[in-house]
Parts: structure tokens; C-alpha cells; sequence
């Protein structure tokens, strides 16, 4: 009934491009000795989003010393932090010269001294980071003061996950992280007085690649005329994945035989056209997955009563019995006798050859097409 297609899972195209630095003003920070902090330049529009490298009084900066999220370490501030610190940026599949950053950040080391000075963000660590399974999470808190602050750890409602956490100069690694890792974890930074002290929220959140199955019918079978119903099981998909129904490669909202709500599809009734492919496609944001079952329709059975017609057998013997001039032929009209004996009389001296046995072929459900040959006969 028609071609079986499958359709691939989407794909996203988009053109490499980078932009230039936003404007952004000079900045000049004085850190006292032993204090750490994060530099970060912030990055142009960069399509896939662009590599940063650090430069200081026009020094390459080693990468080590960058952060998962771009920003740049200065652990332990010493006299050789001391610098102006600029930017490039790269487009890895742009054959075209670096973005230059057209700011500066100024960094001025002193002494300590017994000044007093509450702990403050140089650059204000994300407040949102997402997460997938088995990876690492790398959440991003520093921030300096005199004399330098000290840095706590802690989750809201849940307690950290002590034998997959390392705390580190910058902020607080997790690994092979799971669904359990989501929430908000407080960066708390002290450095002698408590009025003073800051408290970083983070959000982190959880989301999965969505994978689905079509429950199944037995032979995956259903009868022409018949209503039926399909159900896509999502069996993983975090934020939770939209459902999308395909049938021959045609989505089902073209076809007013079939009713597809959230996760289920209906067919009101199924007809014979609905033989092929069927597809559950679910979708979020970390992509689509789809699964698929072939679909078989039965077609609805001729069903003639007695009153109305004869059956295809009955048809076939019915036609070949009045062409067959040679058999015998049971009737109460004596005129249709008569011609039959004066016909058997004029070829009782030649062998007849009847005419083949009937075709029947059905064309719909409301009609057939018969065929027969019929021979020569002299």
C-alpha cells in the first residue's frame, strides 16, 4: 500500500562564525600576597563557542592555570601574578586571524598588612551549571580579601558526596557524576568576622538523553477498520523529552485517521494505507532518540449475503458454466433450452474447446474484475 521510510534522527547545522570582544572597560585590582583569585575575559559569539587564551604584558599564559570554565587561576598571588592581562579568542574551525580583546585587567600585588578587608568576588563565579552522567563538574568560587579567606563546602538539604568531591584552589570538583549530584551547593567564604562573610549559591541541575520503546502488539498487527492505540514509553530523558509520532516517513498530524496525544497515538480506524513504519521520536535538550516497529495491516474481509450476490466460487462456476456450451445446463426457460440443443446440434460434429477458467481479481471492496479466454472455435 504504499512505500515504508524511515526517518533519521534530526540533526543541527549551523555556520561557523566568531564576533569581536563585547565593549568592556579596563580594570585595575590591588590583591594582597596569598589570596586567589579568577581573571575571566568574557567571550565574543563564537559558533562552536571559542577557545581563550590569556596573555600577561603580552606573555603567553600557560593553559594549566585555565579553569573548566574559562576562567583563569591566580593561586596564591605572589609579586609574579603582577601584570596586565589580556585576551585572544579562537574559532577552531575558522581558518581567519584570533579575536584580540581590546581591555586590559590590571593586577597590583602588595604586602599584607594588618589592615582589615572583607572578602569580595573579583569575578563573580556562575550561579547555574548542568550536568550529565559519569562526568566531572568543576563549580567555580574565589574571592580574596586581608587577611585571605578560607573557602567551605556544603549542599542545601544533602550532604556532599565526600568519596567523588576534591576541593581545590578555585573551587570544588566532583566526579562521575550522577542524577543525586543536582541541587544547590553554597560556597561559603570567611576570613575572621561574620558579618562579612559570603555565601555563593549554585544550582546545579541534571539532565539525561532521552530513550525510548514502543510497546508492542502481538506480530504487531492490527485488523483494517479496527480502532487501536500505541503507547511510547520514555524510559529515560531529563527534562522530560516531547513525543513526536512518524508513519512512513510522514508525521501523523497529516492524517485525520490518527490522534496522537503526549505519549500515545491513536487510529480512528486504521486503514489499509497505515501498513509500514511507525516511529516514536522523543526530543530535549541533549537530542532525540526514536524507536520503531513495522506495522502490519490485515484487510477487512468481503462478507456477500445470499440476497445481494454470490460468492467469488460461486461467481467464477456461475460464468464458466454459461460458456461452457458443452456441459450440462439445468433451467426452467424452454426458449433458452431450445437455442442450446439447436447450438449443440450445428457443432455436434466439432470437438469444442471451452473457454478457460474465470480470473477473479479484487479492485476494491465493492467490486472485482473477472477475466477469461475464450478460445476459437470453427
Amino acid at each position: 500500500f504504499g512505500d515504508s521510510v524511515i526517518v533519521s534522527v534530526p540533526g543541527r547545522l549551523t555556520l561557523a562564525e566568531i564576533g569581536l570582544f563585547p565593549p568592556t572597560e579596563n580594570a585595575t585590582y590591588t590583591i594582597t600576597k596569598g589570596n586567589t583569585v579568577t581573571l575571566q575575559c568574557p567571550s565574543p559569539q563564537s559558533q562552536p563557542t571559542a577557545s581563550i587564551e590569556y596573555f600577561k604584558n603580552s606573555q603567553l599564559v600557560n593553559s594549566s592555570q585555565i579553569l573548566p570554565t574559562g576562567s583563569l587561576l591566580l593561586n596564591n598571588v605572589s609579586e609574579y601574578h603582577q601584570g596586565n592581562y589580556t585576551c585572544l579568542a579562537k574559532n577552531y574551525l575558522m581558518n581567519v586571524d584570533p579575536i584580540a580583546s581590546q581591555f586590559h585587567i590590571a593586577i597590583n600585588v602588595v604586602e599584607p598588612d594588618s589592615r582589615y578587608e572583607p572578602p569580595k568576588f573579583l569575578n563573580f563565579p556562575p550561579n547555574n551549571y548542568t550536568i550529565t552522567a559519569e562526568k566531572t563538574l568543576f563549580m567555580e568560587c574565589a574571592a580574596y580579601g586581608s587577611p585571605p579567606p578560607t573557602v567551605k563546602w556544603s549542599k542545601l538539604h544533602k550532604q556532599l558526596p565526600l568519596d567523588r568531591i576534591e576541593q581545590l584552589p578555585g573551587g570544588l570538583r566532583i566526579f562521575n557524576t550522577t542524577k543525586n549530584d543536582q541541587g544547590v551547593y553554597i560556597c561559603e567564604i570567611s576570613n575572621g568576622k561574620e558579618s562579612t562573610k559570603l555565601a555563593h549559591h549554585i544550582s546545579v541541575i541534571f539532565y539525561e538523553h532521552p530513550v525510548v520503546r514502543i510497546k508492542n502488539l502481538p506480530n504487531n498487527t492490527v485488523k483494517e477498520g479496527e480502532k487501536n492505540e500505541f503507547e511510547c514509553i520514555v524510559e529515560r530523558g531529563i527534562p522530560e523529552p516531547q513525543i513526536t509520532w512518524f508513519l512512513n516517513g510522514q508525521n501523523v498530524i497529516y492524517d485525520a485517521a490518527i490522534e496522537a496525544i503526549s505519549n500515545r497515538i491513536y487510529f480512528n480506524p486504521v486503514e489499509k494505507s497505515h501498513a509500514g513504519i511507525l516511529q516514536c521520536f522523543a526530543t530535549n535538550l541533549l537530542g532525540s532518540s526514536t524507536d520503531l516497529l513495522f506495522l502490519r495491516v490485515y484487510p477487512k474481509q468481503i462478507h456477500h449475503s445470499h440476497n445481494k450476490s454470490k460468492s467469488f466460487q460461486d461467481l467464477s462456476n456461475s460464468v464458466f458454466d454459461d460458456l461452457n456450451y458443452g456441459s450440462k445446463i439445468h433451467g426452467n426457460n424452454n426458449n433458452r433450452n431450445k437455442k442450446r440443443k439447436h447450438q449443440k446440434n450445428k457443432f455436434r460434429n466439432n470437438n469444442m474447446i471451452p473457454p478457460s477458467k474465470p480470473k477473479i481479481t479484487r479492485l476494491s471492496d465493492e467490486s472485482v474484475m473477472v477475466r477469461w479466454n475464450v478460445p476459437e472455435n470453427s
